[in-house]
Order: structure tokens, then C-alpha cells, then sequence
């Protein structure tokens, strides 16, 4: 992607282009391993949709629903997730 497109994106847009690829970097090892090329493909723009929609949930002040959006996906979250950025903590 060029600067001129990146720049012509919306804030949105442009941080899930950023996480996105902090993503797809973090999993080059497990797509070696597990992966084909097609499956990543594949997978890729599902990641990308996905963080989008958790980015517009979050974001969007004026939807009605927002806070039961959120409150529904933090119910979701599994116990037995780390939170990022603890393990650095526990390093120092």
C-alpha cells in the first residue's frame, strides 16, 4: 500500500491496516508451520473485517446499541486469555 492510499483512508481504516499487519507479522511463523499460502488468504481479510468491526464497535458513540455490543463481547472473553502486555511486566 502506498502512502497516498494509507493517507486517504479513514483513522479507522488506517489503524486496522496497522494492527492487521502487526497480526499477520505475529502469525508468519504458525502459517509456516500450519498454514498454506491459500489458507492465509483466505483468513487475512476475515482478521482484517473482523478488526474493523470490533474497532467501529468500540468507537461508535452514537449507536444505541454500543454499550450492550461491547458489554456482549467482553462476556465473551475466556478466563484463560493472558492480557497482552502482562508477560512484559512480569519480565521487568
Amino acid at each position: 500500500m502506498n502512502a497516498r492510499l494509507f493517507a486517504s483512508l479513514t483513522p479507522q481504516q488506517q489503524h486496522v491496516m496497522i494492527l492487521a499487519m502487526q497480526v499477520r507479522n505475529a502469525m508468519e511463523d504458525f502459517h509456516v508451520k500450519h498454514l498454506s499460502d491459500a489458507q492465509m488468504a483466505e483468513l487475512n481479510p476475515i482478521i482484517r473485517q473482523a478488526l474493523y468491526d470490533a474497532i467501529m464497535t468500540v468507537e461508535n458513540g452514537d449507536d444505541p446499541n454500543r454499550v450492550r455490543n461491547v458489554s456482549y463481547l467482553v462476556s465473551m472473553i475466556p478466563d484463560y486469555w493472558e492480557v497482552p502486555g502482562q508477560h512484559e511486566d512480569a519480565e521487568a
